[in-house]
Formats: structure tokens, sequence, C-alpha cells
């Protein structure tokens, strides 16, 4: 009979096998720190969620006093709650919360006389308190594993019950004044079956899921509960049989039941066979598994590998699972997840337990989200400073970075290349003094570099490069006549067979003008942009083209911004770009638009001697500014935004540096109504950091770079990804 895995089991442990999980960047499950319960063993069976970080997870303390265990996850950390005990050896399985004041967990508790009675109980907020729960007829032992809440007075919970000395589905209901036992059908000719997770999408539907024995070999069972009665629901099974273990329904079309080795979806008419990914190797045993309305299911397990157990974490994105790596950051020689509850597409909370040989086990807690990880690249030997100035993905996978690096004797551009592990450096072209500024990538095989080559004489000329997936190459850019001072600064590739550069254009004077250039496929050519009138000091920042027929540049004067718009044929002057309230002047240095009558420009404003984050937002007519943050407390004394990229227009993410005691790089998200501050992973012993660019390819995958200054005070490579 495959029950709820409670301890980890002692012969797993006999190796001593100590395992010190390493760092992984990629890792989106990061474990969380719960209470240190001293000398006691103690394990984590189930978690309910109602919104991201406010949880409620069960489970027991085994020894060296048996006792149930109650845990609450809110923003601040995990707290352990008093859960009333009706005798020692009591365990809670499965919990389910309507809200966060509102949960219902479920278990069995002795009765003596070797029997076993079902549990209940009811989290009020402050409060567990045990709500009776009657016992199947002519049955000496039952108990509930699982339980789903559609409402407060709407609760299902399923377990197994032994009659006859076989084992048979048990389910009871709770109609909001009491339990009520529920007869469930077993398949003919199936001796032992139980039920071992149960999923409610409604008031009068719920579908839960177990397993039939049957000469020791598991067969998948599945029951569905139409607000009156259980039905059987036909499942297919796997070539080496297995049973299910847990199922999550976001609605009553669509159902995702996990299990040994396997998965199962329900699409509203039939129960369907899915592979699992396999860790190392080995087929998982999943006994959770949470699935949103927006798509995606998380699953967690365990599986063995050399006679150790590991915890497993699986995601489904709509076409096949894949495994995700489990960081444990303390010591340990086994563990195992059981729990699993996702809010929303990017973020879950697992639970489980892990083995120290020396302190026995621990309750676990892993939080899913997306966040900044550090992805930096391994540092330059020989050079005195370094970092990277632009970034252009064209999938998670596939980011090409350029930057420039110093040494005692040269100042040289370089660029990396982002295969979703690592970066690898590449070779470029250095006949001179050269300096990369931005870089677009249509695909892995199509990017375009631009920035300034040093002519000599304190002149600079405009630079660009193509990579064609294995190497760089030069290209012929021209220069306006008369110029020796021309800057390429930004650069947008809508297609393989066309690009825009935008800069700045002098001939040595005080005074520049604005600078842009076309590349049709074959070679660079000029066109003409309009200068403000009355305005000096012009030059365009940022570009950004959703066609060959409609880019938008952003620029700078002496004290103000602007904006142009290119139609296909030539660059027109959009409407005047207002300053934010209360603000002296602006600089704008980055723009992205997500749809022709859709930009985000950011940069930074300037208010009584202090800077602020500036973003303006483009609707295809004007230009309007948004209401930015301002991250840190009194101590900073100026931020900005330098780079921003949108992959849909309620979805931008920019960066940039809060200046203070020291610079600190940050990051904002757009939620189409306002930004949200997002905490980075700086690499350790960084004294400062700061990002310049991003590049996103979807809401929830992108890479920004820059620079920090590492514990020698020398300048290194920053890559940060969000994912």
């Amino acid at each position: 009979m495959r029950l709820p895995k409670l301890a980890l089991a002692a012969t797993i442990l006999a190796s001593g096998l100590l395992i010190t999980a390493p760092a992984t960047a990629l890792a989106n499950w990061v474990q969380q720190t719960t209470p240190n319960l001293g000398s006691d063993s103690s394990e984590l069976t189930a978690v309910s969620c109602t919104s991201p970080n406010i949880c409620m997870a069960v489970g027991d303390i085994s020894a060296p006093t048996a006792q149930l265990l109650s845990e609450t996850r809110s923003p601040s950390g995990w707290t352990v709650r008093t859960v009333p005990q009706p005798a020692a050896g009591s365990n809670l399985f499965g919990v389910s919360c309507v809200k966060a004041i509102d949960c219902t967990a479920v278990g069995r508790w002795p009765t003596g006389s070797s029997g076993i009675a079902p549990l209940a109980e009811h989290w009020n907020g402050s409060t567990w308190t045990i709500r009776p729960t009657p016992t199947q007829a002519g049955t000496k032992s039952s108990q509930l594993f699982a339980v789903s809440c559609a409402s407060t007075k709407s609760c299902v919970a399923v377990g197994e019950a032994v009659k006859g000395g076989h084992d048979t589905p048990f389910t009871e209901v709770w109609n909001g004044a009491n339990w009520k036992v529920k007869t469930a059908p077993k398949p003919s000719g199936e001796p032992d079956n139980v039920l071992t997770g149960v999923s409610c999408p409604s008031k009068k539907r719920c579908f839960a899921v177990g397993e039939s024995i049957k000469s020791a070999k598991d067969k998948t069972l599945a029951e569905v509960w139409n607000g009156t009665t259980w039905t059987i629901s036909k499942t297919p099974n796997a070539a080496k049989g297995g049973g299910l273990g847990a199922v999550s329904c976001p609605s009553v079309t669509k159902c995702m039941a996990v299990g040994d080795g396997l998965a199962e979806r329900w699409n509203g008419k039939a129960w369907s066979l899915l592979k699992i990914g396999k860790p190392r190797g080995s087929a998982a045993s999943l006994s959770g598994v949470s699935c949103t309305r927006a798509g995606p299911c998380y699953a967690v397990g365990d599986n063995f590998t050399e006679g150790v157990e590991d915890s497993v974490a699986e995601r489904w994105n709509g076409s096949s699972w894949s495994v995700q790596p489990v960081p444990i950051t303390t010591s340990f020689d086994s563990s195992l997840l059981q729990g699993v509850s996702c809010t929303t597409a990017t973020n879950c909370t697992a639970v489980g337990s892990y083995h120290e040989t020396t302190t026995g086990d621990h309750a676990l807690a892993e939080d899913f989200a997306i966040r900044w990880q550090d992805v930096s690249p391994e540092p330059f030997n020989g050079v005195v400073a370094t970092g990277l100035n632009a970034v252009s993905c064209s999938s998670p996978r596939a980011c090409v970075a350029v930057g420039t690096f110093e040494t005692s004797t040269a100042f040289e551009s370089f660029s990396q290349t982002w295969d979703g592990t690592s970066w690898n450096p590449q070779t470029m072209p250095k006949p001179k003094i050269t300096n990369l500024s931005d870089v677009s990538c249509v695909t892995t095989t199509a990017c375009i570099a631009v920035g300034n080559i040093s002519t000599g004489g304190g002149n600079q000329a405009p630079l660009a490069e193509r990579w064609n997936g294995t190497g760089w190459t030069l290209q012929k850019t021209p220069a306006p006549a008369g110029t020796s001072r021309d800057f390429l600064l930004g650069v947008s590739c809508p297609a393989k067979t066309s690009c825009f550069a935008v800069g700045l254009s002098s001939n040595g004077s005080a005074k520049h003008r604005t600078l842009a250039e076309h590349w049709n496929g074959k070679k660079w050519q000029i066109t003409p942009t309009p200068n403000p009138t009355g305005k000096q000091n012009l030059q365009l920042e940022s570009v950004s083209c959703r066609s060959a027929r409609f880019c938008v540049s952003v620029g700078t004067f002496g004290d103000g911004t602007f904006a142009q718009v290119w139609n296909g044929k030539a660059w027109k002057a959009t409407s005047a770009v207002p300053n934010p309230k209360g603000a002296i002047h602006s600089v704008f240095q980055a723009v992205s638009c997500p749809a022709a009558n859709d930009c985000i420009a950011v940069g930074v404003t300037f208010r009584h001697h202090k800077s602020v984050p500036l973003a303006e937002r483009w609707n295809g007519k004007k230009w309007s500014p948004l209401r930015t943050v301002t991250p840190g407390g009194g101590s900073v004394v100026a931020s900005s935004l330098s780079g921003v990229s949108c992959s849909l227009g309620s979805a931008c993410v920019a960066v940039g540096i809060v200046i203070g005691s020291s610079d600190q790089a940050i990051a904002q998200t757009w939620t189409g109504k306002r930004w949200v501050v997002h905490p980075i992973d700086v690499p350790l012993g960084s004294k400062d950091t700061d990002l310049l660019d991003v590049s996103c390819d979807t809401p929830v995958a992108c890479m920004a770079v820059g620079g920090f200054s590492d514990s020698s005070s020398m300048d290194q490579m920053l890559a940060e990804q969000y994912s």
C-alpha cells in the first residue's frame, strides 16, 4: 500500500554519505529557513498557499516527542503554530486553505488496540481546533491523506479504510457544519485500493486519485465527485505499473495527476499518460503537484540514486515535463519533497524534509519565484579593468554581450556569448582602440554591434561589427562630411537585413548633432535626422524598431529630451517630451517599443540638486511621464535608469544604479500600472555594482549586464539573469 512518506528511511542513511549542495546560479528553487526545533526530528508533509509568501504547512515531529507540526509562511519567514494533538503518534498529511485565516488539515490519530481514526483540524487565523470526523461503518482503521476546499463550507477529504482485511477508498465531505462519510466505489477485481490525492475546482466537482494493488503491482485509480456521488474515471497505466499520489485541477476540464514514475492529464473527457523527467537518469516518485490557470504545473517528490534519496522538482510547460534543480544549502545526506502549492505561474512553495547525519530530520521548505541571479562571466587575466556595456538575447539560452577591457597597453572591445549555462568570450577584430556601446541580435547567428573606433589625433569614427554565430567581421560605416568625432550609441535590428543605428556627430567642437544610419543587409547608409531648432549638443542615445518601417529613437540636448520616429522613409520628430512634475530637466538613456503605438523610455530626471529615475510612455501620439520608484533611503544621492526592455506593453524591465554610500545596481519591473523594485543577487565581495543594459525575451526571461568593483577595487564584468 502506497502511503504518504513520513520520515526518511533509515536504510538509506547507512552509507553515511554527507552532501553539501553546490551553489547553482540558475536554480529557481531556493531553500527557505525554517524554525530550529532543537533536538526534535521534524518534517513537513503538505502545504497550501493563498498568495505569494502566504502559506500554511503541516507535518509532524517524530522525536524525541511525537506531536503534530504546523508552520505558517509570511514575507518575514516561517513561524511554528501550536496544534492540538488527540493522541501521541498522530499525523497530518494534507492541508487546504480557502484564505489565510481559513485552513483545513487532515490526517490520522491512533485510537488504541492498533486502531487508527481519521483526523481533521481547522485554522481560523490564530488557533487550530479539532473537528470531529466519523469513521466508516465496519472498519477498524481509517485515515485521510488529502483534502481540498472549494469554499469555507465545502471540503472533500480522501484516504483509505481497512475493511475485511483489505484497503478500500475512504472519503469524507465537509458541509460547513460537520464531516460526513461518503462511500467511494472500488474497481472490480481489485482487492486493495487507496485514494491519496484530491482537488476540487468547484463545490460540485472534485477529482481524487490513488492506486489499486493486485499481486503487488500498482495500478492508477481516479474517481470523480459530482456533489452527491463518486464514480470511477478510467485511467491508463504505465507498462511498469505505478499509482497516482496527487492531483491538481485548476478547472473542471483541466487536471494533472502525478505518481510513481508517471503523470496523467485530464482534458475534460479522458485521462492520458505523460512521461516525466528522469533526474540523474532514474524515475522519480512524485507525491505533490500544483497547477495554475495560467498553464504551468509544478510537481515534487523524490528519487533514489545509488541508494540515496534526493528531492525532486519538475515543471510542466504545457507539452513536456522537465527536471528542476532543488538546492539545499545546509549539510544533508538525503532529502525529499512531499507537497507543493503555487499561487501564480512563477511562484510556488514546496515542503518536505532533509536528514543530517548528526542532528536527524529537519523540516524543509523551498521557494520558487522569478528572481535576479548572478551569472557573471569569469574575470579576464592580465586586465586593469573590464565591464559589459550592452546585451541582446535572441532566446533565454542565447545572448550576446559586448564590452570593453583595459590593459596596461590597450583599450579594446570584446564580446561574450551566453549558451544558457555559461558565458564564453569571443575574439573580435581589434585594429585600433575601439569601444562598443550597443548590440542587437535577430537570431543566434545574426547580431550587429556598434560603437566607435579611434582614428588617431583624438578623432573617432563610427564602428559596426557583425556576428555570424562563429565570428565577428568589421563593417564599413560612413561618417558625415566634415566631421571628425562620430559615435554610434544605439542599434536595433528588426530583421536580418535591416538595422538602425543612432548616435552623434561633431566636427571637433563642443557642439554636436544627431547621427543615424541604416544597414540594408549589404551596406550602411546615413539617414538624415531632424535636429530640434535652437538646441545644441544633440545626440541620439537609443533606438528601438518593430519593423523596417517603424522605429523610435530618443535623445538629449543641453537641458532636455526629445524623440524621433522612423516611418520607413524618413525620421520625423515626435511631440514634445514633457518633464515630470517638479523636474528641472531630464535625460533619456534607453527606449524599448513592444508595439508601434507603445514605447517606454527611461533615463534620469533632475530635481532640486537630486537625480531620480525617469520613465516616459509613448502611445503613438504623445509622451507621458510615468511615476517611478527611487530605491533606498535617505542616504541615496542619485539614481537613474540606463537600460530598458519590454516584451509586452505591460511587461518591461529597467535597470540602472543607485548612488549613496556605495553604488548599487537596481532593477525594476513595469506591470502596466506601476514600477516594482526587485533585489539583485550581486557577486560575493562586490563593493559597487551598476547595470547598464537589459534584454528580455519574455516577461520572465531577461539578461542584464554592467560592471562591479571587486574586493581589490578592480572593475569586473557583471551579468544578472532574471528567470
